[in-house]
């Protein structure tokens, strides 16, 4: 039995076509806790019809400085982009999505 249960959230989600794409936004550096971390690789691993993106940014002015990708139970690197980066990134995401090429990524 757990010892102690911890909530979390997400901060954006889209579906599209049975794909499911969460996005969690952070500050500065975009770090995650452990606990999330968890949870988003055992979610993906579970479907690969789910990808969580993580930003690091500010959500208010919609500054973005990097993101990084779960999917397939496996978070990849860090990758550098800026906001029209990112809206490119979820739009590629999004085709793929609504034309059933989708493999998680």
């Amino acid at each position: 039995m757990p010892r102690k249960i911890g909530m979390s959230d997400v901060d954006g989600i889209v579906e599209i076509n049975g794909k499911f794409l969460l996005i969690e936004w952070k500050y500065a550096e975009g770090h995650i806790t452990v606990g999330q971390r968890i949870m988003f690789e055992r979610m993906t691993a579970l479907s690969p019809k789910i990808t969580v993106l993580v930003v690091a940014g500010d959500p208010q002015t919609m500054e973005v400085y990097s993101y990084m990708k779960i999917y397939n139970g496996k978070m990849h690197p860090i990758e550098r982009i800026d906001l029209d980066g990112f809206r490119r990134r979820v739009k590629a995401w999004a085709n793929l999505a609504w034309a059933g090429r989708f493999n998680g990524q």
